[in-house]
């Protein structure tokens, strides 16, 4: 239920056409990547760790996978 109140607040608002979720390879994050997708939202970014990187990608829910490692601060 909490990717579904995420993506309403999300896209309701109609302001937001890219979004970065983190821990993306847990159950919630996958909902809400698949329910962003399906509204076409225009960019959706994912961050795993480096062993779950190739799983998150293998789903083809985001547009584009990070580990946390790649990613500068």
């Amino acid at each position: 239920m909490a990717f579904y109140m995420d993506e309403q607040l999300l896209v309701d608002t109609g302001m937001i056409n890219s979004v970065l979720i983190s821990c993306a390879s847990s159950k919630t994050a996958l909902a809400l990547a698949y329910c962003l997708r399906m509204r076409d939202m225009r960019l959706v970014v994912g961050l795993t760790s480096q062993e779950h990187l190739g799983f998150v990608r293998s789903t083809d829910l985001f547009h584009e996978v990070y580990a946390y490692e790649e990613v500068a601060s």
